[in-house]
């Protein structure tokens, strides 16, 4: 959509003709106005008649609830999908809503469901030679599969969102993805495999509310990552601790185990 290019470019390069507008909702973003860009993207937004267009200002408005760490709001805008006729038979908007979808998932420490649908926002975003979806759809799947401890098909992942973003000059990304593949070389040749599936079954067991089963999966891979000295699966294991402490009834102990936690990341799960 030629629209949408000239829009994406505006919003990183200023000097990027556009309406006025249109041009003072980018500026608010670049200098994270975050309040007064959601107020004139709102506007915008309900002033759009095609439904790709739509979805562009849907997602921003989305992603500057996300940027944040704002779930109430996200979930606000999140709504606004319904006022969009026919997004469904629109490749662009499939692959934007996928992405959303997996990425409130991924907040919600559900890495399956969040898995799925990068996977399914990938497939929408290469359908359709949109460059700039599939960087966004391969660094957070490489998070997933970093937190899921597929250490290999992360790196996987991290390189092919750098070689694209550098393809598009997104400098965003480019950094993005090397801080993660740098993380990643620390690891070394730790085999994670056992850990990777026994990981998987203890978010299962979280979601299916099994959780003095999961307590104790919990406190067995714990053993294992201090006796091996694997900080890569303590540090992936520890997300979960404040969601089961909760779960158990230990509020405090909850809260307290929030402290741990460096990466904004996680730590928007449990808020």
């Amino acid at each position: 959509h030629p629209q949408i290019q000239m829009w994406e470019s505006a919003l990183q390069d200023p000097n990027t003709v556009c309406s006025p507008a249109i041009h003072a909702a980018f500026v608010a973003w670049r200098n994270q106005q975050w309040r007064e860009f959601q107020q004139q993207a709102e506007v915008i937004f309900h002033s759009r008649t095609n439904c790709d267009e739509r979805g562009y200002w849907l997602f921003l408005l989305i992603s500057s609830s996300e940027i944040q760490y704002d779930l109430t709001l996200r979930e606000l805008f999140f709504r606004l999908w319904s006022e969009i006729p026919r997004w469904s038979q629109s490749p662009y908007c499939r692959h934007l809503r996928s992405y959303s979808e997996g990425m409130l998932a991924f907040f919600n420490c559900h890495l399956l469901e969040a898995e799925r649908r990068f996977t399914l926002a990938l497939f929408e975003a290469s359908g359709i030679d949109y460059t700039r979806g599939e960087v966004r759809c391969h660094f957070h799947l490489g998070l997933v599969e970093r937190d899921s401890l597929r250490l290999q098909q992360a790196k996987s992942h991290f390189v092919m969102a750098k070689q694209k973003a550098d393809f598009l000059r997104w400098e965003l990304f480019g950094k993005r993805s090397q801080v993660q593949l740098l993380g990643l070389e620390q690891d070394g040749d730790a085999d994670f495999s056992e850990s990777s599936a026994e990981l998987t079954f203890l978010q299962e067991l979280i979601l299916s509310q099994q959780f003095l089963k999961a307590r104790n999966l919990y406190l067995k891979l714990s053993r294992r990552n201090q006796m091996k000295g694997l900080k890569r699966g303590s540090d992936n294991l520890v997300i979960y601790l404040p969601l089961l402490l909760l779960a158990l009834g230990h509020v405090q102990l909850s809260h307290y185990s929030l402290a741990y936690l460096d990466d904004e990341i996680f730590r928007i799960r449990y808020f």
